[in-house]
């Protein structure tokens, strides 16, 4: 048995032809894993788990035993042959270096809002199922055998697939019994998997409905029907906010009654002001669209405007309120943002737009104005001009809520269950435009607008062909959808669950669900798995550096992308700052992680998008490589002057031992 262990050892693992095959398959594998992303996709890995998978280990393994066995068995450890033995074990650490890389190798994204500090990333490649128990993210579950790029389904009869552990046993992981007060335990499993979908929502009036909203529709010319356009707001529906013609809409339900002057109230007071003028001094609850005297002073401020995401020359976002004022001597225009200066614009200046010419101190100095906004109920419009919530509760009818960031907020009340209300399209407006002319007429539409109070809602999967698929939506995963059955006791439902890039910070879009018995609604979210990371990141400012010639905004050529980041240590506290600019990551704790610019804000910049990665076992490999090196150097430098100083050692110690040779026989000679 011994003997047959050798001759395996002498013939195979000591074979230097086995050693060239397995360099060749070696080639081989990481030429397909990186050239041929389509054989990682039928096998369901993305290239960091082709690089860590078992194949390309077992040919490492073979090749390292096969290096041990042959410079053991084939070449003596002489200084000649030094750089040999350096040269394989350099590629040996490099192997072993190159594996732990690809064990301990994570890659992420962080997206950073201007101002404000995250201490988490998202993994690149592992997804995890969120669970949100009424308003609260509890426990992230991973799905590390969770596939990427295929169809599972009954339909594909690949169902029977989805069978890692990770996927059939969530429940008891998440904890759901005890988040939702339950007697029973929650079990939850993964049945289908889409990588390229839609979640299709339909609702309807039906008998067994449990939901509250509305249905608008657009009402034809001679208000006869609808003209074809409709959609519903259902206030559970977390996406329940639609913009069309440049409004946004959202219905919300009341479950309690309620007093309608609270309406009134948070509208009210959405926008402050603080005015001090002299002798004079007064805080004024104010609303776009309306002037305000400043009792007998003379002075009038007229709020022309509002952006409730304004990008400051610091790199901030904040709200900017835009006002008209007039004095007994002039006229301006004045621009206040929360805790911040004031900037004014005068008038009529040659040369200036229409909006005026910008000044670096105030036109009046005695005037001063400090600005505060409010908008705790979330009523101002996020994606238009303006916004019309509709709000239901116990009681009959419907509230109307209608807040403008250019004109003033209107709050109504319906007695009846149906009304026909007129919109007008808006079209949007920047800060530094002049407001709307009250007088041009707008473009009016009808819609009627219908509550129900008993509404169903089915959902169902529409899968998206691969020719009309986005290629960079489809790399981030966008648009997956899993299916997760439910069930508790007696109790069980499908719930379609879609994909959200950022979980912890956007809305849901997943349906929410009541189980028999729980404290709460329960709504699922797929995501991919949030991990902590190396420091506290703050993003201190956000600059596009436009080409000369250029401006920083979307649709322009930009030649830089900066990120100011705030690092602040998780154990240390100690704080460090770095830029992140294109093709110039930062690097973090002595290099091990480092933070790039990946994304960013194309509307306003209020946020970046950083890549973030771990660096590991990076000095391992350069080891490895600093010993290939040398031992090269060895061998085609030292190695002739080695073997050349023992040739000529030898032809020295040839001549002296012919020397000594000669010598005796010469004596004898003599004497004869």
């Amino acid at each position: 048995m011994v003997n047959f262990i050798k001759l395996i050892f002498r013939n195979t693992f000591g074979s230097v032809i086995f050693g060239i095959t397995i360099m060749a398959l070696t080639a081989a594998y990481i030429a397909i894993g990186s050239g041929m992303p389509s054989i990682r996709a039928y096998f369901e890995m993305s290239d960091l788990q082709f690089f860590n998978a078992w194949p390309l280990k077992t040919l490492m393994f073979l090749l390292i035993v096969n290096l041990i066995t042959v410079t053991w068995q084939r070449i003596p450890f002489t200084p000649p042959r030094y750089g040999v033995w350096c040269v394989h074990a350099g590629i040996i650490v490099l192997i072993i270096g190159t594996a732990s890389y690809y064990a301990k190798k994570v890659e992420g994204l962080a997206r950073i809002p201007v101002g404000q500090t995250v201490d988490h990333y998202y993994d690149s490649t592992e997804r995890a199922l969120y669970a949100k128990v009424g308003h609260q993210i509890g426990q992230a579950w991973p799905l590390p055998s969770l596939p990427r790029f295929a169809t599972y389904d009954e339909a594909h009869g690949n169902a029977s697939k989805l069978r890692g552990s990770d996927l059939t046993e969530i429940g008891p992981g998440m904890k759901l019994q005890q988040a939702l007060g339950l007697d029973k335990p929650v079990e939850t499993r993964i049945t289908a998997f889409y990588p390229y979908a839609d979640i299709v929502t339909d609702y309807a009036d039906a008998p067994d409905g449990t939901e509250h909203g509305v249905e608008c529709s657009l009402v034809d010319a001679h208000g006869e029907g609808t003209g074809g356009v409709s959609f519903w707001l259902v206030g559970s529906d977390p996406r329940t906010v639609r913009n069309m013609l440049g409004i946004d809409f959202e219905h919300r339900h009341l479950p309690h009654s309620f007093e309608p002057s609270l309406l009134q109230e948070a509208v009210d007071n959405i926008h402050k002001l603080d005015v001090k003028l002299k002798d004079f001094s007064q805080t004024l609850s104010v609303e776009v669209g309306k002037d305000y005297p400043l009792g007998n002073t003379g002075y009038t401020l007229s709020i022309t405007q509002f952006d409730p995401s304004f990008p400051t020359m610091a790199g901030k976002i904040v709200p900017l309120l835009t006002m008209m004022v007039k004095t007994p001597t002039q006229q301006f225009r004045r621009q206040v943002i929360p805790d911040g200066p004031t900037t004014d614009w005068k008038l009529n200046v040659e040369g200036a737009g229409p909006f005026g010419k910008r000044q670096t101190a105030p036109l009046d100095p005695d005037l001063k104005i400090s600005y505060s906004m409010s908008d705790p109920f979330h009523l101002l419009p996020g994606q238009g001009m303006e916004k019309h919530t509709y709000i239901t509760s116990e009681k009959p009818g419907i509230y109307e809520i209608i807040t403008r960031l250019d004109g003033p907020s209107e709050v109504k009340s319906y007695d009846t269950n149906q009304v026909d209300v007129q919109i007008a399209e808006n079209e949007p407006r920047g800060p530094f435009q002049p407001p709307p002319d009250p007088n041009e007429p707008k473009h009016l539409h009808a819609m009627r607008v219908e509550r129900f109070d008993h509404i169903k809602r089915t959902d169902s999967v529409r899968e998206t062909p691969a020719v009309k698929r986005d290629r960079d939506a489809a790399s981030v995963g966008m648009f997956q959808i899993v299916n997760v059955h439910l069930s508790c006791g007696d109790w069980s439902r499908d719930l379609l669950v879609p994909y959200t890039q950022w979980t912890m910070e956007d809305p849901w879009g997943g349906a929410t669900v009541s189980i028999p018995g729980a404290k709460s609604d329960l709504q699922l979210q797929l995501g991919n798995t949030a991990l902590v990371m190396p420091a506290k990141v703050t993003l201190q400012k956000f600059d596009l550096i436009p080409y000369p010639g250029g401006r920083a905004a979307a649709g322009s050529m930009m030649r830089d992308f900066r990120s100011t980041l705030i690092f602040e240590d998780n154990n240390t506290g100690e704080k460090t700052t770095g830029v992140a600019k294109m093709n110039s990551p930062v690097y973090y704790d002595g290099g091990d992680w480092t933070f790039f610019q990946a994304q960013w804000d194309p509307n306003g910049q209020k946020w970046t998008v950083l890549g973030v990665g771990n660096r590991p076992f990076v000095d391992t490999m350069i080891l490895g490589c600093g010993m290939i090196f040398v031992g090269l150097m060895y061998a085609f430098y030292l190695k002739p002057i080695i073997i050349r100083r023992m040739k000529q050692n030898a032809i020295e110690k040839a001549k002296q031992n012919a020397s000594a040779k000669k010598s005796p026989k010469s004596k004898e000679l003599v004497a004869s």
